[in-house]
């Protein structure tokens, strides 16, 4: 279809939209969204919204139907685009500290807006979006920091926050963890990092209680990635094997990392185990293990 006729058949759906009833257009919204057609759903409900007025019963259409555009363009990799489309939700009522919205200005590398957000928050939300700033800013974007009051927890915790990873991730022993550790409270933003290297400390020797701790870290925490790496690294190997494959690229490496299998020759028989499946014959893994010792 040529940009003309596009551009036509949208004036003509708009003009087709703008005669419907309310209540047609309710009906109509309602069946786009049943049917995943959320740009439709849309349009209708923003028709319905200037001539019937604002209802809590539109404005809740509206924030599914803005969710679900939202997560389809997200799915679908065009994560500024489903940014776009939230930042404009927040005014029917959508979430500015959802994690999916804050994941997506995060993956899409937009971490100037977090900074903004945070500043139109009041003091509750600003508490909802510190562990994201926190993490974002551990992962090496600092910027943030300079937008925040001296006293913000997250900038007043930085620093500590940063010294124990860093001395995790050089190997210091545990003497020196602890010490670390302690500049962090179980307020701060930082207290979920805390926590998961808590954890680490107590996994070889109790394992069940070091895994009660990482339970404690929600999905919705920036910090879970990392306390499923402790999770991975407390499997047995058959199960971390099985596991693998449900894992992105950067989790896999990291987690073949921490076992100290990232070299390319155990990388490569697990790939070759894992094509296998869970229960392969005798001679299926004698053939591989075969193949892999000639290489």
């Amino acid at each position: 279809m040529s940009k003309r006729k596009k551009r036509k058949s949208r004036r003509t759906n708009k003009t087709a939209t703008n005669k419907l009833s309310p209540q047609q257009l309710k009906l109509q919204a309602q069946q786009a969204l049943s049917n995943h057609h959320y740009k439709i759903a849309i349009q209708h409900l923003k028709v319905l919204l200037k001539s019937a007025g604002k209802s809590d019963e539109i404005l809740a259409l509206l924030q599914k139907a803005y969710t679900g555009r939202a997560e389809e363009l997200a799915e679908g990799g065009m994560l500024k685009e489903a940014v776009s489309i939230w930042d404009v939700a927040i005014q029917y009522g959508l979430d500015p500290v959802d994690p999916r919205y804050l994941d997506w200005i995060v993956a899409a590398q937009q971490y100037y807006r977090l900074g903004k957000i945070y500043q139109q928050l009041d003091a509750k939300d600003q508490r909802c979006l510190q562990p994201q700033l926190a993490a974002t800013c551990l992962s090496g974007n600092t910027s943030i920091l300079n937008a925040l009051a001296e006293e913000d927890p997250v900038k007043s915790g930085y620093q500590a926050a940063h010294d124990l990873l860093q001395a995790w991730c050089s190997g210091e022993d545990d003497k020196r963890l602890q010490h670390h550790m302690k500049a962090i409270s179980f307020r701060s933003p930082y207290r979920d990092l805390r926590q998961i290297i808590q954890a680490w400390l107590i996994l070889e020797k109790t394992p069940e209680q070091a895994g009660k701790a990482i339970e404690r870290i929600t999905k919705t925490s920036p910090f879970y990635p990392l306390a499923q790496q402790l999770q991975l690294a407390a499997l047995d190997t058959p199960e971390f094997i099985e596991q693998l494959a449900s894992l992105s690229l950067a989790s896999k490496n990291c987690a073949l990392a921490i076992r100290g299998w990232n070299d390319k020759q155990t990388v490569t028989l697990l790939k070759k185990l894992q094509q296998l499946g869970a229960k392969p014959s005798a001679k299926k893994l004698s053939n591989t293990l075969l193949g892999l010792s000639k290489q």
